[in-house]
């Protein structure tokens, strides 16, 4: 959107739909997932989450299962701050380069008085290192790309003029692997499963839907 890339009614699903369209590619294939100005996204819009938040979370969870699910490799090129979904959305991605200059990586969820559904718990235990979740999810700490690096959490840092090119360059040399969509596919459920399943299950569940409190 021009400002800190929030999740909307209009957004999510148009990300769902590019996906459709990357999968229906033949041949080589790859997708990169990018922000614009100093965010990479902010997570969701507190007005949609406030008008219809059933909605705005089970769209969110759909995105984070589709994308541990995707069928060819993904790159998040993460320019700016990534916070709250904007964060789980950027980790979702089979690979992360970010911007070392400016912009932190953080699931702020718990400072807002919000919790995490058992969909974006199991999205954040595949993606974060068992010996940093206390810090990441409970301490909500804002993570530089330096501190990430070692963490295991992003591929590389690199300055902000190289992020997205880096990030296209990455993408291509992963292409390959997007030929045979059902082969890529399968591993990754393979290599996702315990947490897929937890998703499913709760897909199936009454919902928990987290939202902000006072």
């Amino acid at each position: 959107d021009g400002k800190d890339n929030r999740f909307d009614a209009v957004l999510l699903p148009a990300l769902l739909k590019a996906l459709d369209d990357v999968e229906a590619h033949e041949g080589p294939t790859a997708v990169v997932i990018t922000g614009t100005g100093k965010f990479f996204s902010n997570g969701f819009s507190f007005d949609w989450l406030g008008k219809d938040p059933a909605t705005a979370v089970a769209t969110l969870h759909i995105l984070l299962q589709r994308l541990l699910r995707l069928s060819v490799p993904s790159v998040a090129a993460i320019n700016g701050h990534a916070f709250a979904g904007g964060a789980m959305l950027a980790l979702a991605c089979d690979h992360k380069i970010m911007n070392a200059e400016k912009g932190m990586l953080c699931v702020n969820e718990l400072d807002m008085g919000m919790g995490l559904s058992p969909q974006m718990l199991a999205l954040l235990k595949a993606k974060v290192p068992t010996g940093s979740q206390a810090s990441i999810l409970l301490g909500a700490t804002r993570v530089t790309s330096a501190q990430a690096l070692p963490l295991g959490l992003i591929h590389e840092g690199v300055a902000a003029n190289d992020v997205l090119p880096r990030a296209v360059a990455l993408a291509q040399s992963h292409a390959k692997k997007g030929v045979k969509k059902h082969v890529y596919r399968q591993v990754k459920e393979g290599l996702y499963k315990e947490f897929l399943d937890v998703m499913v299950a709760a897909d199936a569940a009454p919902p928990v839907v987290p939202t902000p409190t006072p």
